[in-house]
């Protein structure tokens, strides 16, 4: 994928909205169990999307938009060799500004042409920094996608003794964590802890571990961020290993997504 090219990725992030947009064109992607904590909005352009989400697998096709929400663990791909899409990651306290409370979106595909149009136009926006324009059309879109909502979100947290074992991940991604570790701190057996953990978090421990690890570092990469430092920062083995695991979890390398940054 030629990164320099105007119409292939690129990312924008704008702090005042806490938003980030990522749009990526002309490969073939294929994204393992993951999770967000923000709103994952897609807007398909070409090709088509399969999510699996829990025992659901679910299909959205061009100039549709799919929803998952805030730590809804899934798995995606598209099936084209050339996929072109835009996402946008909303926060949390964005959605719930407008809503009073958190909620979740249904995750069928939504075909709605005012909001497409709306979608595309907060590209544009972004595209040419238009700060004070894409608040606007940020808002107008918001304010018309809550009425896909379908329940009132719950925070997905662990419960004890998971959370004491995901708040030791999320402290120590900068170390070594064993799984014999996170057993003891659960008081499980560690025989069973992974397949509990599963069961629990939907991810085996050491992916989520890997998971996390990408989307911290992915978090600190700015145009000047020493690659090679920050995958050591985060325990990986090399820039090589850093560099395969992210773009399997992001879509692209560490060194593209930092060339796209703007």
């Amino acid at each position: 994928m030629n990164v320099k090219n105007q119409d292939s990725s690129f990312v924008k992030k704008t702090g005042s909205e806490k938003l980030e947009v990522l749009s990526i064109k002309g490969q073939s992607l294929s994204f393992p169990k993951h999770f967000h904590e923000s709103y994952c909005i897609t807007l398909v352009l070409q090709g088509i999307q399969c999510t699996k989400l829990g025992s659901n697998t679910i299909f959205t096709s061009p100039n549709n938009l799919s929803i998952i929400n805030p730590y809804e663990v899934h798995s995606s791909s598209f099936l084209h060799p050339n996929a072109h899409f835009y996402t946008i990651y909303i926060s949390p306290k964005t959605i719930e500004s407008y809503s009073n409370n958190l909620i979740q979106f249904q995750n069928d595909p939504i075909y709605d042409i005012d909001l497409n149009s709306t979608f595309i136009d907060i590209i544009k926006k972004i595209k040419v920094n238009d700060v004070i324009s894409t608040s606007k059309v940020l808002n107008y879109f918001i304010e018309n996608l809550i009425k896909y909502k379908k329940t009132i979100n719950t925070s997905p947290t662990f419960t004890i003794p998971w959370q004491n074992v995901s708040d030791f991940i999320n402290n120590n991604l900068e170390s070594s964590i064993k799984v014999s570790d996170l057993a003891t701190i659960a008081g499980i057996n560690k025989y069973n802890f992974s397949k509990q953990f599963k069961n629990t978090s939907g991810m085996s421990p050491m992916h989520y571990i890997l998971m996390k690890r990408v989307f911290e570092a992915k978090k600190k990469i700015k145009p000047s961020t020493n690659l090679s430092q920050l995958a050591y920062e985060y325990n990986f083995v090399d820039m090589s290993h850093f560099s395969r695991h992210f773009k399997r979890f992001v879509g692209l390398s560490p060194k593209q997504y930092q060339k796209v940054l703007f």
